[in-house]
């Protein structure tokens, strides 16, 4: 059996899955983050219509990406339709969360994207505060 999208956020977020006064809400937030998926380079390019009965498999056939993709939706669920309950800290390491969630799934989509910053003194232009040599 396929996992159902909008269950599985509403139990991630400690919703039962049959309580649905909040699924207009959660579907938008849902939409919105496949969207950024799909910008990111995983899933559907053409957006994802998720209704209540999409499945993660429907999103996303890559099984590889699929945990990272999971998490990253729930977070940005979470953010939109949850953040009122959360404290300024748990906020920001929620967001940091987000943006590790999007790398890691940017990289994973285009391998090319190099892995380290990269910096050389010879070719990368550099300004030095002191006025001195660099």
């Amino acid at each position: 059996m396929e996992e159902l999208v909008l269950n599985s956020i509403k139990l991630s977020l400690g919703l039962q899955a049959d309580y649905a006064p909040f699924d207009v809400e959660l579907l938008m937030s849902i939409n919105s983050a496949v969207s950024n998926l799909a910008q990111l380079g995983v899933g559907n390019p053409e957006g994802t219509i998720v209704d209540t009965t999409t499945t993660w498999d429907q999103i996303l056939d890559d099984k590889a990406k699929l945990n990272d993709a999971r998490t990253y939706v729930y977070l940005r669920v979470k953010m939109l339709f949850d953040s009122n309950g959360m404290t300024a800290p748990v906020i920001s390491a929620t967001e940091r969360m987000i943006e590790e969630a999007a790398w890691r799934l940017s990289v994973t989509a285009d391998p090319k994207i190099p892995q380290q910053p990269s910096f050389d003194p010879d070719e990368d232009v550099y300004f030095v505060l002191d006025g001195g040599d660099p």
